[in-house]
């Protein structure tokens, strides 16, 4: 696995073909049960609470899977996503430490069992190109497929 170094990260991502956004997301139903439909989803790893649709992930221009380490040495591979459903994040964001350049970031949690998730990233800068983003931490979270 190789460890991704690029600063600037998201200038290499591009939101996919045909991708819904946070408007459009799925109808949740009165008990709080997602309607699935053909997408798969990426889903808390803990609880199952779904948090991403499979056509929300960001396509990068790198074959190279996205892996960066944190101050402290943790390594994490990323998979990133134009919003998720499912998720809450700190209050407060910070640019210390980020991993990608002009982006302030914060924890992200699944709402139904508060594991971490990964990280809510924001731009700085209102020309970017990416207002915001998702971060899942590939570990936290796993794939259902649709039907």
């Amino acid at each position: 696995m190789s460890v991704c170094v690029t600063a600037g990260a998201p200038a290499l991502l591009r939101e996919p073909a045909g991708a819904s956004p946070p408007a459009s997301s799925p109808r949740v139903t009165a008990d709080h049960e997602v309607e699935t439909g053909a997408y798969g989803w990426y889903a808390c790893a803990a609880c199952v609470e779904h948090l991403a649709r499979e056509d929300w992930v960001l396509e990068s221009s790198s074959a190279a899977p996205l892996v960066f380490a944190n101050p402290h040495g943790r390594f994490f591979e990323l998979l990133l996503v134009t919003h998720v459903i499912g998720g809450v994040f700190e209050r407060q964001s910070t640019t210390e430490f980020t991993w990608f350049a002009e982006y302030a970031w914060r924890v992200a949690g699944c709402a139904r069992c508060l594991a971490h998730i990964g990280w809510h990233f924001e731009a700085t800068r209102s020309d970017a190109s990416l207002r915001e983003f998702v971060a899942l931490s590939r570990a936290a979270v796993k794939f259902l497929p649709g039907e």
